[in-house]
């Protein structure tokens, strides 16, 4: 509610449509039924004019307060500890849903089932509690975040942010979410403070890419030592055609090619900052087999050769 507030929308309007008001919602100790609890929340993203309004929320919310659970969230020590806590959390407090945590081989599966099916599309009920768990799972893994890795499931995917941190979104039911991810990330420490949205992983980035150009350069990170990362491959790795890939970067006057070479760019030159980093070993982290063909790059991005640059720029010890 408060967000709508700051985007000038009426909340008492918005409150009389689902028969409410500002003192019901204040007051936690009135019991609002799970599917009236949904439409409210229908009723407010819809009200909003904004997608993803409702995902923006949950990922902005204060969460050590919103997961009333303290002690579980205290005591977990990695992603899987976590999930499993709160499933177990979760079935203290309430039946109208279940939380689950399954692992298929390589594949978890961390989901939400309700007890009853609504009769509407709960899209941005889904939306809401997707984006409490994929910002938190993806704070947690920094750069090991792989977003062609993740596949979420909710009713209405339209109600998630176009390019909600890079990751491919599919029609599901009515009955609840799922979050899809490699098995290995259940293995991730956690860190309650991962759970604030100012705080940072040490020694990574954490950043969340919230428009396109973000989401497009988050997806092809993790593959930039790959030698055959082309055109058709990056388009596979964003979850798009090589046609859709190609329109979509034009009219942010780029294409592939000029963002692959823009962040190789920028992770030899990082790289290179590190004295101990060999050249060879730099070239082939960033997809150059071959050392000189790195060097002619370098130079044309830079106008220095890598030795050259090193020398120039590397920090005093």
């Amino acid at each position: 509610m408060h967000a709508l507030e700051d985007i000038g929308i009426d909340v008492n309007e918005i409150l009389k449509l689902r028969g409410f008001s500002v003192e019901t919602v204040d007051n936690s100790s009135i019991f609002v039924h799970p599917v009236v609890m949904y439409g409210l929340v229908e009723t407010a993203g819809a009200a909003s004019g904004i997608r993803g309004f409702c995902t923006s929320v949950a990922e902005n919310l204060d969460l050590p307060s919103w997961f009333s659970g303290t002690d579980f969230v205290s005591e977990a020590v990695t992603i899987g500890d976590l999930m499993t806590r709160f499933t177990n959390a979760c079935s203290q407090e309430t039946t109208s849903t279940v939380h689950c945590l399954l692992v298929d081989g390589n594949r978890a599966h961390f989901l939400q089932q309700r007890s009853a099916e609504p009769n509407f599309t709960p899209g941005h009920a889904d939306a809401f509690n997707v984006g409490i768990w994929v910002s938190v799972l993806h704070r947690a893994l920094g750069d090991g975040w792989i977003a062609s890795q993740v596949v979420v499931s909710v009713s209405d995917p339209d109600a998630l942010p176009e390019y909600f941190h890079g990751i491919k979104a599919v029609k599901g039911d009515r009955m609840g979410f799922k979050l899809c991810f490699p098995t290995s990330w259940l293995s991730t420490p956690f860190d309650k403070r991962y759970f604030d949205k100012g705080s940072a992983r040490v020694g990574r980035s954490n950043s969340v890419p919230s428009n396109f150009m973000g989401a497009v350069r988050q997806a092809l990170k993790p593959y930039l030592a790959q030698p055959g990362l082309n055109a058709e491959r990056a388009a596979q790795l964003c979850g798009f055609s090589k046609s859709i890939l190609k329109r979509r970067l034009a009219a942010h006057h780029t294409s592939v090619f000029q963002e692959l070479d823009a962040m190789k760019k920028e992770a030899a030159i990082d790289a290179l900052l590190q004295a101990d980093r060999r050249i060879g070993e730099i070239a082939a982290s960033i997809g150059y087999a071959d050392p000189t063909a790195f060097s002619r790059s370098f130079k044309r991005w830079t106008g220095d050769s890598p030795r050259a640059y090193r020398k120039i720029h590397a920090p005093a010890d």
